[in-house]
């Protein structure tokens, strides 16, 4: 999971968030309880304009990771 989540990183920075999104589902088959994967696929999601998609994943990461600041900026982005 985490080699996946490093080459969706790699992905994202390129700007390309089809393919991004690809690594994250990947990874999160492999470790559905990571919030950090889902979070960042709701950034893929974001740059798509797939904003529903992204606030379902933002809203997962947040039940899986309260705490996590990222997620909940994301799921403030995706609503907005």
């Amino acid at each position: 999971a985490a080699q996946l989540k490093e080459r969706g990183n790699a992905l994202f920075a390129k700007k390309d968030y089809r393919a991004a999104v690809a690594k994250y589902t990947a990874a999160i088959a492999l470790d559905s309880q990571n919030a950090v994967l889902y979070a960042n696929r709701a950034a893929c999601y974001l740059g798509l304009k797939s904003y529903e998609l992204s606030a379902a994943d933002a809203m997962k990461a947040t039940e899986l990771d309260p705490g996590y600041s990222k997620a909940w900026a994301r799921l403030s982005s995706a609503q907005e």
